[in-house]
């Protein structure tokens, strides 16, 4: 599989699931590299206001947001996997 940003938008949005309804926007993907050449992932999730809101009183949103992008990623083994979390209102 040729690693693109394109590419690896889809396997999210293929592989990803979601336990709670309209939280998650999209996924933005950015190859980097680090000081040693190395390509590694950025992965922005761009989650719902209202729905993170409700959800994260009582769960750890991120946390587990986070986990289940890095066990998708491993399968292509990138040098590192950077998870970052934007909020935005519709």
């Amino acid at each position: 599989m040729n690693i693109t940003p394109e590419n690896i938008k889809n396997l999210l949005d293929s592989l990803f699931v979601s336990e709670y309804d309209n939280l998650i926007y999209e996924f933005n993907v950015i190859l980097r590299q680090n000081d040693e050449g190395k390509t590694g992932i950025g992965v922005d999730v761009i989650m719902n206001k209202d729905m993170y809101d409700k959800y994260e009183v009582s769960y750890d949103i991120e946390g587990q947001i986070e986990s289940q992008v890095r066990k998708i990623l491993k399968y292509i083994s990138p040098s590192f996997v950077m998870v970052d979390f934007y909020v935005i209102e519709d």
